[in-house]
């Protein structure tokens, strides 16, 4: 109803598990390489579980159709089998024959020989259940016995569960204590942090949009992320159902106002309303037995003196959330303000009158209720515990930061190892807001892009384009910018407006400092804006070839039709850079692309390749 009127060519948050809208959070990035390591190097079963609604199933079919034909999978949905229903099933997915009377036994021994016919032929064979916290003991130890199909040297069938939590309880039982001892590789699925929160929201919006035709607050993404914990599918419920609102409001912009409407308009739904129901009786369980667990601790014992209620466990030190450790109070900076650059290198000519390291801002209990709405559960980026980080050259940089002038410095920097100097200046209020804004609005009219993910050093590593990375202090709640130069086994080097005019760390000392958002400043030489085979025209397919022969894929069929050759083309380039093997000729691959391309002047950060700068942006030298 509302897609026409925001300019989407579909609904950007229907409840189905699209895998061409597959967001990868740090754990969905996690559990995608557990299920490439199944198929290379995996030795036994892999076990991914994950709350209700926090994007199993669609993770499993993007990861199925990123597989290439040295790959055969059977996946199995509906769980709720027999042994001998299960086998016919694994049958019926590999294309084996099997007629309906077929004993256990006769079943097994063909799926042995097809196992050993794929090994012959040099291919990996992967058996995935989703689902799998439905299976009955009876059908799980028939898996058991399924993993049993092996040669002297490596196993014939990797086996993937994945299920709710309820499957780890089921599979630390005694009776299954075999299959359990099987399982080498386990990951959980966590909902969604609320920076991620907010990148997923934008990346399915970009995915869905012909144009911008639709813009999300500040407070209605806290509100968002309050109401749904970051669990995908209640995102989608809360977003599908704010987007109807606006429309018949006739907004493009939600608000805060809007999204407490919407989840006004599905508090009475039945699944809404027993899942907060469930999440109340677990709340009240947990305080319960809290208070149970601090009277006990804090009330004297008969004949124990030496335990107050003023000590042990309830002292004047407050723990903090991660290491029980007391964070220290935040120290006042030296009042010495900027000092001035000496640095010559990329970014010195910045602009002066720029604020640079000034004194942090004291963080107290009070000021961090400033900026939680009530009711409102705001954790993020307040994740990480300070003890261990004081003596860290980084944090010790940051705290002497200003969030605002590290995003303008960062993007300065950035953009001065393509050769582009830009004047440091806010151009909107909303801008300054929201830093994707500010990096997308300021780059765009110096002839950039800006792609912002979440990321691993690994793929930025891969991608081998300077990258903004946002930082977050604990017990601050703002973030803080520098741009990454150079890369160099586990040795990162980040540019600063000190006087060496540069930062160098090891790859351990940004690990509880950034939680995986970079933003990377790129250039589009030859404006192909088409997301390929989704949207775009024919001229665009045309030039996706064009490109993708002068890389070396020569064997393209030639005509204006997306086919299997040049899909699988483009799969190939994603698979070298790390990036999910969906097909679609997205940021990223178009980013991996002009990497390759012959004559295009590119700054690249890792160790072995030439830093050319250019004297211009937007189109080719």
């Amino acid at each position: 109803m509302y897609q026409y009127y925001f300019g989407f060519k579909e609904r950007p948050f229907q409840l189905v598990p699209n895998p061409a809208y597959l967001f990868l959070s740090r754990g969905h990035e996690e559990a995608m390489a557990h299920l490439t390591y199944a198929t290379t190097d995996g030795d036994g079963f892999v076990a991914i579980t994950g709350e209700v609604g926090t994007g199993k199933t669609t993770l499993c079919r993007a990861f199925i159709e990123s597989l290439d034909d040295h790959c055969e999978v059977a996946y199995i949905f509906n769980p709720k089998l027999t042994a001998v229903e299960l086998l016919q099933g694994i049958c019926d997915e590999f294309g084996i024959v099997a007629s309906d009377n077929t004993t256990t036994k006769d079943l097994i021994d063909l799926i042995n020989r097809f196992l050993l016919s794929k090994k012959d032929d040099g291919k990996q064979v992967m058996l995935i259940i989703d689902e799998a916290q439905n299976l009955s003991r009876e059908v799980l130890e028939q898996i058991r016995l399924l993993s049993n199909l092996e040669t002297n040297t490596e196993k014939l069938l990797q086996i993937v569960l994945v299920g709710q939590p309820e499957m780890d309880d089921i599979l630390c039982t005694y009776e299954l204590r075999q299959l359990s001892q099987r399982i080498t590789l386990n990951c959980y699925l966590s909902p969604l942090t609320y920076q991620e929160t907010v990148q997923y929201i934008r990346h399915r919006i970009r995915l869905a949009a012909r144009n911008e035709g639709v813009d999300f607050s500040i407070p209605a993404f806290r509100k968002i992320y309050g109401f749904s914990k970051g669990i995908p599918r209640l995102i989608h419920i809360v977003c599908d159902r704010a987007l109807l609102t606006a429309y018949g409001m006739g907004k493009h912009r939600i608000t805060r106002g809007i999204v407490n409407r919407a989840i006004q308009e599905i508090g009475a739904r039945g699944d809404i309303g027993r899942l907060r129901t469930i999440e109340k009786r677990k709340t009240i369980l947990l305080a319960s037995l809290l208070c149970i667990v601090l009277f006990l601790l804090v009330t004297p014992r008969p004949g124990d003196f030496s335990i107050g209620p003023f000590t042990g466990f309830l002292g004047h030190r407050q723990p903090s959330s991660e290491s029980g450790t007391a964070d220290p109070p935040v120290q006042p900076g030296d009042g010495q303000g900027k000092k001035p650059s000496v640095f010559n290198g990329p970014g010195a000519s910045r602009i002066a009158s720029t604020p640079g390291l000034t004194e942090p801002t004291g963080f107290t209990p009070e000021t961090a209720l400033e900026t939680v709405e009530p009711g409102n559960p705001f954790p993020e980026p307040t994740v990480v515990s300070i003890a261990g980080v004081q003596s860290s050259p980084l944090a010790a940089l940051l705290s002497r930061m200003d969030t605002d002038a590290s995003k303008k410095m960062a993007l300065a920097d950035a953009l001065s190892l393509w050769g582009v100097e830009i004047p440091v200046k806010a151009y909107t209020e909303k801008a300054l807001a929201d830093p994707e804004s500010y990096f997308i609005l300021t780059a765009g009219q110096n002839g950039f892009q800006v792609h912002s993910m979440q990321s691993s050093l690994a793929r930025v590593s891969k991608l081998n384009l300077p990258a903004i990375f946002e930082f977050y202090l604990p017990g601050r709640s703002d973030p803080y910018f520098l741009t990454l130069d150079r890369i160099d086994n586990n040795k990162l080097s980040f540019l600063t407006d000190t006087e060496t005019g540069h930062i160098e760390i090891t790859t351990g000392d940004i690990e509880t400092l950034w939680l995986g958002m970079v933003h990377i400043p790129w250039v589009n030489f030859y404006d192909y804006n088409a997301m390929t085979p989704i949207s775009g025209s024919e001229e665009d397919v045309l030039k996706l070839k064009q490109l993708l022969e002068a890389i070396g894929y020569k064997d393209l069929e030639p005509g204006i039709v997306y086919d299997t050759k040049t899909e699988a083309a483009v799969k190939e380039l994603q698979r070298r850079y790390a990036i999910p093997m969906d097909g679609l000729v997205g940021p990223l691959t178009k980013i991996a692309l002009y990497n390759e391309q012959p004559g295009l002047y590119i700054p690249h950060i890792r160790s072995g390749k030439t830093t050319v700068q250019i004297t211009g942006a937007g189109g080719a030298p």
